[in-house]
Formats: structure tokens, C-alpha cells, sequence
């Protein structure tokens, strides 16, 4: 009888990018990663204990949604780095995260054009990926014209909140 494999959840690619990403960040051999690599094995194992228990108590898709919102904020965990290690660690993030999950930067990219083009933030997730773009090109002066108009969205919808 063929058995057949069940599909790969998000969760599952996502915490798999974090193991690798992980194995990568210790061998670079910094001592804040290795720190930052360890809070992620704590969390990661906290979460799949969460979610072996009949009625979880958070649901799947919000630990997916943390877990996507921490690899948006890795590359500014990387900025204090010297630069040989920041580069190094930089190439390694984007290479595994999208050998284990495909796409992401580019869905990323594709959410943030449709936002910028509706003119409204609705709601907190969106929110956090105007401010990660704003954390990644704040201070580049050739970004002033995206900047102001990812401010604008940031400050509508904070006032309406």
C-alpha cells in the first residue's frame, strides 16, 4: 500500500528555516547569535508543545505569524553585528529562508505593494510590514519618496486606532 505524505504545513517550513538558520548562525561563531539562536530553540520547542495538546491555546496560524514577523526582524537583529559577521549572517538568512520557504520575501513585497497602492494599513499585521519596510530603508536618502508615503500610512492608521 503507497502512503502518502502529508504536505509540509507553514509552520513546519518556518520552524525548519529557523533550525537551519540556527545551525548557520553557530558556526559563524558571534556570541549574540548563538544568544539569539538559543531564545529560538526555547521558543520553537515551546510552541510545538503548545500545539501536541488536543485544544491548543494559541492557534497554528498565530504561531505562523510570529514566526514570519521574527524573520522580518532578523536582519535588524543583525545591524549591531561587526560587518564581516552581519554580511556573512545576512546572505546566510536569505539563502535559508528561501530554500525552506520559498517566496516569502517576494509575498512580502507583493502585500506591501498592494498596501501602498490601496493608500490604507487594515490592520496590525499590515502594519508591521510597513514598519519593517521602514526599518529597513530608513535613513537611505535615495528611499525619501517611499519613505514619506509608508509614513503617511503609518501615521493614518495609528490615528484611527
Amino acid at each position: 500500500m503507497i502512503s502518502q505524505s502529508r504536505p509540509i504545513t507553514r509552520f513546519e517550513k518556518l520552524a525548519e528555516a529557523y533550525a537551519q538558520l540556527g545551525l548557520e548562525f553557530r558556526d559563524i561563531g558571534n556570541v549574540k547569535l548563538v544568544e539569539l539562536v538559543d531564545t529560538w530553540d526555547k521558543s520553537l520547542f515551546q510552541m510545538r508543545s503548545m500545539l501536541i495538546v488536543n485544544k491548543p491555546p494559541v492557534k497554528r496560524s498565530a504561531l505562523v505569524a510570529g514566526l514570519e514577523q521574527g524573520l522580518r526582524e532578523i536582519p535588524s537583529l543583525l545591524s549591531e553585528l561587526p560587518e564581516v559577521e552581519r554580511c556573512l549572517a545576512l546572505k546566510t538568512f536569505r539563502r535559508v529562508v528561501e530554500s525552506n520557504a520559498p517566496g516569502f520575501f517576494e509575498r512580502d513585497r507583493e502585500a506591501l505593494d498592494k498596501i501602498v497602492a490601496r493608500g490604507k494599513i487594515k490592520n496590525e499585521g499590515e502594519w508591521y510590514l510597513i514598519r519593517h519596510r521602514v526599518d529597513e530603508i530608513e535613513g537611505d536618502s535615495s528611499q525619501s519618496s517611499q519613505l514619506a508615503v509608508l509614513y503617511k500610512l503609518i501615521d493614518t492608521y495609528e490615528n484611527a486606532a
